[in-house]
């Protein structure tokens, strides 16, 4: 019994292989999109007070206060 539905199973992947791949490419842009954005903040901060050390910008915005 198993082996039937497996036969059909694979045979319907098969006939619709390019369905199955685009659904495949939508999950991993997916995927991929997600990942840049929960990385995105923490390099943007660390870049940011990078950049601001380096041109030492704290002293100048804390003598104007």
């Amino acid at each position: 019994m198993k082996s039937m539905m497996r036969k059909t199973t694979l045979r319907e992947i098969w006939q619709s292989l390019g369905r199955y791949l685009a659904i495949f490419a939508i999950v991993a842009m997916g995927v991929g999109f997600f990942a840049g954005l929960r990385i995105t903040r923490p390099v943007m901060v660390e870049s940011a007070n990078a950049y601001l050390g380096e041109k030492q910008l704290y002293e100048s915005l804390k003598s104007v206060d």
